[in-house]
């Protein structure tokens, strides 16, 4: 029963490793924590760009299909240290590494670097393709089943967006650091991007849009001031800042027609510095 048992785990591990191969999908999540880790895990073992999107929820959303030659290592709920340290992972590192200021301060919670960087699973992973995320079942299937349909409209909801920009304002002074705290956050910050430049990386900065009232609450100006000190534009290629009014979903997320467009307005100015 036992060796009937193996023969048969061995020969379905077989037929899905052959699938898997003649089949290569892209994956699709079905939760928050599935979709970064198949872009984790495509990142880490498929890909090989010069040049690497790092930051928070903001640039995770802007379109892979736009940026063909730029890969994303920003994740949703997590924040540009998440980023930095699975960069630094890779053997070689990327010419250029474009990093979204956005929320630069905020902390990380460390398990998706933890779980990618640690144990038996990431070397497993690296040389078994079939244990990557975006080959697990569910998000096999979740891919077969969207292949050729559309993506549904998203509606802004007005009224919740005026909710979520008059909360965020409220609660801005919970989001501003202290002399102390910003030095404690440079302290693990600093390293990565410093680790980074020693092995050629070139460091170019960029801000995702905002909602014009959230784009100058105090804790933005504070992370703006601490970048301006830590990157000095003349020593760091800053892109500029696009002038055109976005849309947000909650005043901070691009709605999809605004994603599309940043997507094609950071392909112009990656074109423009060669980075692309």
């Amino acid at each position: 029963m036992i060796k009937k048992s193996v023969i048969s785990f061995l020969v379905f591990a077989l037929a899905y490793a052959v699938l898997i191969a003649v089949f290569p999908n892209r994956g699709i999540g079905t939760h928050q924590w599935q979709e970064n880790q198949i872009r984790a895990h495509q990142f880490l073992y498929e890909q090989t760009t010069d040049t690497v999107i790092v930051g928070t929820s903001l640039s995770a959303r802007l379109l892979a299909d736009s940026l063909p030659t730029v890969s994303f290592c920003a994740f949703s709920a997590c924040v540009a240290e998440d980023g930095l340290g699975l960069v630094l992972t890779k053997e070689k590192a990327p010419r250029y590494v474009l990093l979204e200021t956005n929320y630069f301060l905020r902390p990380s919670h460390g398990v998706l670097v933890k779980v990618n960087t640690q144990g038996i699973m990431p070397l497993l992973r690296k040389y078994i393709p079939m244990l990557r995320e975006q080959n697990a079942p569910a998000s096999l299937m979740g891919y077969c089943c969207m292949q050729g349909a559309l993506a549904p409209k998203e509606e802004v909801d007005m009224k919740r967006l005026e909710e979520n920009i008059a909360n965020r304002i409220s609660d801005d002074d919970t989001h501003l650091l202290t002399d102390s705290e910003v030095e404690e956050r440079l302290q693990v910050l600093m390293p990565l991007v410093r680790e980074l430049e020693k092995r050629g990386t070139k460091i170019i900065l960029f801000e995702m849009p905002l909602n014009e009232k959230l784009k100058h609450v105090a804790s933005n100006e504070q992370t703006r001031q601490v970048i301006a000190r830590l990157f000095p534009r003349d020593k760091y290629v800053y892109l500029p800042n696009d002038t055109t009014r976005y849309l947000t979903n909650d005043g901070e997320h691009l709605e999809p027609d605004g994603q599309r467009r940043y997507s094609h307005y950071l392909k112009q100015q990656l074109q423009q510095i060669g980075a692309n």
